[in-house]
């Protein structure tokens, strides 16, 4: 099923606004990656994470290592 949340054109990236949910799993937070991401872009279990922080404005940006290289064709034959 697709969030109903409109795309947003951004360079040449597709960006859907998400709110998540921050969860205790343990002693740590963990903050859900949706699972129309993970199928889209391919991330499996173990895959490595490239973590940016950035403190100033309360931002962190993940860079999945596993993630496939899509054409705008293919995100769209996807979400169908």
């Amino acid at each position: 099923m697709l969030l109903s949340i409109p795309l947003i054109h951004d360079s040449l990236f597709l960006i859907r606004p998400v709110q998540q949910t921050v969860y205790k799993s343990g002693s740590s937070l963990v903050v859900v990656v949706p699972s129309e991401f993970v199928e889209v872009i391919g991330v499996k279990t173990g895959d490595l994470v490239a973590v940016t922080i950035n403190y100033d404005n309360g931002t962190i940006r993940y860079a999945f290592s596993g993630a496939k290289q899509l054409t705008i064709s293919g995100i769209s034959q996807k979400r169908k």
